[in-house]
């Protein structure tokens, strides 16, 4: 590509007419180039079989064929063959849920190529050699521009009419990516990654499925002893629980009537067969499986978490084990939690649909009273004075898991793959520079949830700004060394408040909240994940993504 050289997005948005104007150089002002455009209401439907120009033609949303376009044509751009997806966005699915009429609405797709200096014969065009390929939001995809070549190989963008997209074409490095802006009809900002949580299939929770726990080992309050009281019997339970729990009609209803485009995936240590063994706990590795070929079938994205460590990292039931102490980084258990995130980069790293790895869910500092951490942690503290070295506390031990977790995990990575660190309810905590020797990038994951604490209930209208979650995604971070700054990841947050709560009865205040907390994820972090998709018990759709959207 020459440095004076023009670029022009051709595509079914203009009639496959060259744009008016030449794509623009970014701010970066490093050859890379941009333009927006707008999703028509006359585009083709995601679940149409016909071309875009016959779609756009039959609904009178084209002109005759300009120059330009007749051009296009004869040089085989036009549209590709459409897939089949989806019908409504997660905001009129939650209005549905609490009693308003949705709009019905119909995402559309748009495709386009970019042309060099208005030459026909010098275009770029999607270069997997698989023809036409959807360009998902931030999502990068491989150019190529070879004279006679790239017919009916073009990009395509799925969304709804008023949507703006940004388009941006690297010359030098030949990568095309998509990111959503805004939608132009009514304003709204979009999170990047819109998500739920599959909370409660990989690794179990007592108050999402009391009645399953109820009937293995009703005195069992995590995993861990629900599969050592319940014996075969508890096995058998799971496994046919597990099979049933999440299927692939549910990875299809989040990418159409959910209007999801991720999902964040809670999975523990004994995930693979060589870490579950010699443990009471089932492997859970084809589940895994399963999740990435629905995903990668339906459009989505996976978030994989380690949500329950070796030696647990938090001592709560959704580690898999509530009754040992916070040892997950103590001698042997620290090597294994490493080998299992390695592990897991090895088998799904190089997945299509595989979003960002996540280093540990929730982690909590160890009691003092915990005689474990006394006799190891506090003993490495006092050797390390005998030998003059200042000593560091927990979260540098923390940070230092993660920097040596990344390193291992890094290589079998795609470079844009983030790395997620939880924040530990206090977004500020690794403000010290505590995570620079972690390599980049890297989400900052913080959990809201108004319904917790002790406090008073309050009033749902003051809950519903969500104060403290607008505080802690306000807080700024310098660089992480040599790296950009960690992003916000709202990793979980529901409906949920205390019946107590002052207008807690009253309709619509649901919708609302729902609104405010993912408002904020878009403003100011790079995405939402509710928890959770759904519950194994019915009645808690303040919980449960799916029976908010089914109640209407």
């Amino acid at each position: 590509m020459g440095l004076r050289d023009s670029y022009h997005l051709v595509g079914s948005f203009c009639d496959w007419s060259l744009s008016p104007e030449p794509m623009a150089l970014t701010p970066a002002a490093d050859g890379t180039v941009h333009q927006i455009f707008v999703v028509r209401d006359g585009s083709c439907s995601s679940n149409s079989s016909s071309s875009c120009l016959v779609a756009a033609e039959a609904e009178d949303c084209s002109a005759e064929a300009s120059e330009n376009g007749t051009e296009a044509a004869k040089e085989g751009v036009g549209p590709a063959e459409s897939p089949t997806r989806v019908d409504a966005g997660p905001a009129e699915s939650l209005a549905r849920s609490f009693g308003r009429s949705p709009k019905k609405r119909k995402l559309r797709r748009e495709e386009f190529q970019i042309v060099i200096s208005k030459s026909w014969v010098r275009r770029v065009y999607p270069g997997d050699g698989h023809g036409s390929v959807m360009l998902r939001p931030d999502i990068p995809s491989v150019a190529a521009s070879e004279a006679g070549k790239g017919h009916d190989c073009n990009w395509i963008i799925e969304g709804f009419p008023g949507d703006i997209f940004r388009i941006t074409f690297d010359p030098s490095s030949m990568i095309v990516s998509s990111a959503f802006v805004e939608n132009r009809l009514n304003g709204s900002q979009s999170a990047r990654w819109r998500g739920v949580n599959l909370g409660c299939w990989l690794v179990l929770e007592k108050w999402m499925a009391p009645e399953f726990f109820a009937g293995l080992a009703p005195t069992a309050e995590d995993e861990l002893a629900l599969m050592t009281q319940g014996g075969s019997k508890a096995r058998t339970a799971v496994k046919e629980f597990r099979d049933s729990f999440i299927r692939l009609e549910d990875f299809e209803w989040l990418a159409s009537t959910g209007g999801i485009n991720a999902v964040r995936l809670p999975v523990g240590f004994w995930c693979l067969e060589e870490h579950a063994r010699g443990t009471p706990f089932l492997p859970t590795c084809e589940y895994v499986d399963l999740a990435f070929d629905w995903a990668e079938a339906n459009g989505l994205q996976i978030l994989l978490e380690l949500h329950g460590a070796v030696g647990s990292q938090n001592v709560e039931h959704h580690s898999g084990c509530s009754g040992c102490g916070v040892a997950w980084l103590e001698g042997s258990k620290r090597r294994q939690n490493l080998q299992v995130l390695e592990a897991w980069a090895i088998r799904w790293g190089h997945r299509k649909a595989f979003l960002g790895l996540g280093l540990g869910n929730e982690v909590a500092k160890p009691k003092p009273s915990s005689s474990s951490w006394k006799s190891d942690f506090v003993g490495t503290l006092l050797c390390k004075r005998c030998r003059g070295i200042q000593p560091r506390g927990y979260w540098e031990e923390v940070a230092d898991f993660y920097a040596q977790a990344g390193r291992l995990v890094r290589p079998h990575l795609r470079p844009d793959t983030p790395l997620v660190i939880d924040t530990c309810w206090d977004t500020s905590r690794f403000l010290q520079g505590r995570l620079a020797k972690v390599p980049g990038p890297l989400w900052l994951d913080y959990h809201h949830y108004e319904c917790m604490g002790s406090g008073d209930p309050g009033t749902v209208e003051d809950h519903i700004k969500a104060v403290n979650l607008c505080n802690q995604l306000l807080l700024e971070f310098p660089p992480n060394g040599q790296q950009p700054p960690p992003s916000f990841v709202l990793g979980e947050f529901s409906l949920a408040l205390k019946p107590q709560s002052q207008g807690y009865d009253a309709d619509g205040w649901q919708s609302r909240f729902f609104r405010n907390q993912t408002q904020l994820a878009a403003q100011r972090a790079v995405g939402w994940f509710f928890w959770s998709y759904k519950m194994a018990r019915a009645g808690w759709s303040h919980w449960s993504y799916r029976e908010s959207v089914e109640l209407g």
